[in-house]
């Protein structure tokens, strides 16, 4: 009985705590942001989004919302590309104010084709088995970067490349920061992001990131210590408290923008092999692979020496906190594990207990007889 009211006391301090918790699923969202303030971007300056999933259908539709108020903000100048692995094929994407969508299916089977002139759907060569996620995933932006190269290299000023399997984007007068720190230059700007795990923000590309010390973050970011000391929350406040961009030798976040120029350079690839700059050994996992933004950034580093930083309030979230759902949504699930409790506990004082030879229909009455 005094297990029982012990437990019962804590299911009831963590339900309260857990219903104390503001919601805001999507604090930093485009849903409602503002027009661009004037002369900030250019407004001739030619956007090239590529936006990069494995399913198509985890792109949610908040997503694509953001992308068209992107779109909205800085009419006729941003195209938009995505390349998706698997799901059905996407003749057309609820993006209106975009000027172009170009659409990539990577499939064995699929065949180039045309949807409309304003949405190329077409198809890329299946490019087979890995023995690593890197290495396919360098494989895949570098397939996706050449094949752009043929269409949009010699028109875009600035790329932004995107993550879309996410819960936000940045807001459009950050990304507009961003570019105009790219533009015309040999920056490159990442994005401050972040997952939430109980409603704290903890930086979470640490696989892409080497900070300008030459510390690869992966390495000093997962082990015990630093996971119990939130040594990924830390790091994003320290970043999100600075007024400047935060110097890394690499990075990446979910999104990174680009000069076209650096991006499209032919010197350099996400896959290590095709790069006049050989990636340093100790960037790479015990197989033998770097994360394709390492490989790709280095090089650039190298090559252009490109200044490569995070920008505090260039901000996106990977994936969201149960405490971050809707307060309905909490209560739903506080009542399920109540209703699941009082299951337990109903099943538990009905169970027969057998004492002395016979069967007594109330535990916790045979209980303080055994225990006098």
């Amino acid at each position: 009985m005094r297990r029982w009211a012990i437990n019962s006391a804590i299911l009831l301090f963590v339900i309260f705590v857990y219903l104390q918790f503001p919601s805001s699923p999507l604090r930093d969202s485009l849903l409602h942001d503002t027009l661009l303030k004037p002369n900030l971007l250019p407004p001739t300056t030619t956007i090239l989004i590529t936006g990069l999933v494995d399913d198509i259908t985890l792109i949610k539709a908040s997503i694509l919302e953001q992308i068209n108020s992107y779109c909205s903000n800085h009419p006729s100048h941003i195209t938009f590309t995505l390349l998706y692995r698997t799901g059905p094929p996407v003749p057309f994407l609820p993006l209106p104010s975009c000027s172009h969508l170009h659409v990539v299916q990577e499939s064995p089977h699929h065949r180039p084709s045309s949807a409309s002139n304003n949405n190329n759907l077409t198809g890329i060569k299946f490019l087979g088995n890995w023995k690593n996620r890197f290495e396919k995933m360098g494989q895949i932006r570098s397939n996706q970067r050449s094949e752009l190269s043929s269409l949009f290299s010699t028109s875009t000023d600035v790329v932004v490349n995107i993550d879309l399997d996410v819960v936000s984007l940045p807001s459009f007068d950050s990304l507009a920061t961003a570019i105009v720190s790219a533009s015309g230059s040999n920056s490159i700007v990442c994005a401050n992001g972040y997952e939430t795990w109980l409603n704290l923000r903890h930086y979470y590309d640490t696989f892409a990131s080497i900070d300008s010390s030459g510390n690869w973050l992966y390495y000093s970011m997962t082990n015990l210590n630093a996971i119990l000391t939130l040594a990924q929350n830390k790091f994003y406040n320290k970043i999100s408290r600075r007024s400047s961009n935060y110097q890394m030798h690499s990075c990446f976040g979910g999104l990174a923008v680009y000069d076209g120029k650096t991006w499209f350079d032919e010197r350099c690839d996400y896959t290590a092999h095709h790069n006049e700059f050989q990636l340093d050994g100790r960037y790479k996992n015990g197989q033998g692979f770097a994360c394709e933004h390492v490989v790709f950034q280095q090089c650039l580093k190298n090559v252009l020496d490109a200044n490569i930083s995070i920008q505090p309030d260039l901000l996106i979230s990977r994936a969201d906190s149960p405490f971050n759902q809707p307060i309905f949504v909490r209560i739903v699930l506080v009542v399920v594990l109540v209703v699941l409790g009082g299951l337990r506990f109903y099943i538990h004082r009905r169970q027969p207990v057998w004492v002395s030879g016979r069967k007594s229909s109330d535990p916790f009455v045979e209980e303080f007889v055994k225990r006098s």
